[in-house]
């Protein structure tokens, strides 16, 4: 059941699966290590339209909810 990184539960772990944007959205988070395959952790949502922090290969990283509504993940169940 995919669904995106806004969607994802703090300390809920996925597999990216797809970035739905442009080309240069998929720049960006390919220098920010996030790119389809990868494990990605959310750690928090900040409140009133703040954004979202993620975990990707031991950095954390904060993503605009605009950004993070466009990441598809598959959830990992351990």
């Amino acid at each position: 059941m995919e669904k995106t990184v806004l969607d994802m539960k703090n300390g809920e772990k996925a597999e990216v699966a797809a970035i739905e944007g442009g080309c240069m959205l998929g720049m960006r988070l390919e220098a920010l290590g996030i790119r389809s395959g990868k494990q990605v952790t959310r750690i928090s949502r900040q409140l009133l339209g703040g954004p979202v922090i993620v975990a990707i290969d031991g950095r954390q990283t904060a993503l605009g909810r605009g950004t993070a509504s466009k990441i598809r993940v598959v959830p990992l169940h351990c």
